[in-house]
């Protein structure tokens, strides 16, 4: 009985330390409220103004987040610099079998689907989404 006691207040003792330190060390992390990575931001262009070299600005109507209940917001229009070092593709063909083809800045329309990835204050890389084709309807007689 005696033995037992001893063993309980053992075996307490010996998860109190474990747990103790991880705790202090769950208190001592905190989250970056920034992103410091690339970002990726999707939507369609709604203008564009060319400059100099390849450069110039796009006007983008980005996607709003989703939410979990409620209607869905709209997004709100963001206007992105592009200069000459920014790579500007078109993807052509099905997802797994897509490929990119280099574009430039004037082969940028409105009304395309753009995603733009790039860090704060540039863009690195403009992909733009190939045109889906509409389907034919078929007339009932």
């Amino acid at each position: 009985m005696y033995r037992t006691r001893i063993f309980v207040v053992l075996a307490v003792l010996a998860a109190l330390m474990v747990q103790s330190p991880m705790a202090e060390a769950a208190k001592g992390k905190k989250k970056k409220k920034g992103k410091s990575g690339p970002v990726t931001v999707s939507g369609v262009i709604t203008g564009s103004q060319s400059g100099a070299n390849g450069a110039g600005t796009l006007t983008v109507k980005v996607a709003a987040a989703k939410k979990k209940k409620g209607a869905a917001a709209s997004g709100k229009e963001e206007t992105f610099r592009l200069d000459s070092s920014t790579s500007i593709v078109k993807m052509s063909g099905k997802k797994k079998g897509a490929t990119e083809t280099p574009a430039s800045f004037a082969d940028l329309k409105t009304g395309d689907k753009v995603k733009l990835t790039g860090s704060k204050g540039s863009v690195t890389k403009v992909v733009v989404a190939s045109a889906k084709k509409e389907k034919k309807k078929k007339k009932n007689k």
